[in-house]
């Protein structure tokens, strides 16, 4: 081995003993030298606080906040008793970083983004877990924060951010009594709001093409966060950072806006005359699932007279109808069920059907309209045991027919 060593020098190769080999001194950037905040302390513990204001009068896109929202059949379409009396300032909007991107074991928030209303305008503070051993101190402010508001905001956090958290204070042998107000999910809602035109309803997705805003190119995107995370506790380098603080407060501040632009559509007409056709009806659908009819027809009808693109899914029809139904305005009803029935709904048909043969004892007109879903059904594949049911349908309207003639 020591000839293979010389004969490897003499060629000019430099060897190199471990003891010989120093390591470069560390280039280690602190937060605060990378994002403008203070350092909160507690009996040894810290974690690094960021603050942002966002004064009424600016906007998000699109969406302009102002102090003058206003709450009408809140409680309703959000399904949460009593919301309607809230305040704007009751609200807190909340998003979470973590080094992970599952709930799974190990897996801690380091990151927390929080933004509500004051008397001046939208308020962001991210608190920021600089070194794990810390995570208890940062919990604890993070529940503090959570103490002075009625109602939480997020986008996935019933899922995710609520549950995330939950077990970090569980594990910390902490109270999260604060985690259990009022919340809305305003990722279920959009999906909702939003199923009918956009394919993706991911937060970046809603801030396109419903806010008109656009991220600079300091944002990071979600997957990534985890990973610079890691290095920064690895490497010491907070610089990467810059980009994650600045993803998590338009998070954030997109919720708010998201919050407010929403409950524009429901409350105020302007807003509402320059909102999509499908996005109205969207909301009719909303309160139909809610119950609540009246308003579920007013905005069926704002979004049918505003005019529908060419393509319609025959379901809006027949939910429409359904709402008429449930109300017993029937001659609505029976018309949005024939408009459904001629782009072959099948299902419209039998509605029909069932009210000639109940409500106007038309037998005859029944059997015209069981007739028709079965010919829809004839064309349509794997309909074998929907058939069966027609079949047996039309034999009964048949037999009710036969039995006049017979007296």
């Amino acid at each position: 081995m020591n000839d293979l060593l010389k004969k490897l020098q003499s060629m000019g190769l430099k060897i190199e003993k471990g003891s010989d080999i120093h390591p470069e001194a560390e280039n280690k950037i602190p937060i605060d030298k990378v994002v403008q905040g203070e350092w909160l302390e507690s009996r040894g513990e810290k974690i690094y606080i960021t603050r942002n204001e966002y004064p009424f009068g600016s906007s998000h896109g699109k969406v302009l906040f102002k102090n003058e929202l206003r709450f009408k059949n809140f409680s309703q379409f959000w399904r949460i008793k009593n919301l309607d009396t809230y305040n704007l300032q009751d609200f807190l909007f909340i998003d979470t970083e973590t080094s992970r991107l599952s709930l799974g074991i190990g897996s801690i928030v380091f990151l927390f983004g929080g933004c509500y209303f004051t008397e001046k305008g939208l308020e962001v503070i991210q608190y920021f877990l600089d070194d794990p051993s810390n995570e208890a101190w940062f919990l604890a402010t993070i529940e503090d924060l959570l103490l002075n508001y009625k109602c939480l905001v997020s986008y996935n956090g019933k899922s995710f951010d609520i549950p995330m958290l939950r077990s970090r204070m569980v594990l910390n042998r902490m109270p999260y009594g604060n985690l259990n107000k009022d919340h809305l999910d305003l990722l279920h809602f959009a999906r909702m709001m939003w199923k009918l035109r956009l394919e993706s309803r991911r937060l970046s997705d809603i801030e396109k093409e419903i806010m008109d805003f656009q991220r600079t190119e300091e944002e990071v995107p979600g997957w990534l966060v985890p990973q610079l995370y890691q290095d920064y506790l690895g490497l010491g380098d907070a610089t990467p950072l810059k980009g994650v603080f600045y993803h998590n407060e338009k998070d954030i501040v997109s919720l708010a806006a998201l919050f407010v632009h929403i409950n524009k559509m429901i409350s105020d007409q302007e807003t509402l005359d320059s909102s999509n056709s499908l996005d109205i009806i969207s909301i009719g659908s909303i309160y139909q699932k809610s119950g609540n009819l009246s308003l579920s027809e007013e905005f069926y009808k704002l979004g049918l007279d505003k005019g529908l693109p060419e393509g319609i899914d025959y379901r809006i029809l027949k939910n429409f109808a359904g709402v008429m139904k449930k109300q017993n305005k029937w001659p609505d009803a029976i018309k949005l069920w024939e408009m459904a029935a001629d782009m072959n709904d099948h299902d419209s048909c039998i509605e029909i059907a069932k009210y000639y043969e109940h409500h106007t004892k038309d037998i005859y007109q029944a059997l015209v309209w069981v007739e028709a879903a079965i010919k829809i059904v004839n064309r349509t594949p794997d309909t074998a045991n929907l058939l069966d049911r027609l079949g047996y349908r039309k034999r009964r309207l048949e037999s009710k027919i036969n039995s006049t003639y017979e007296k």
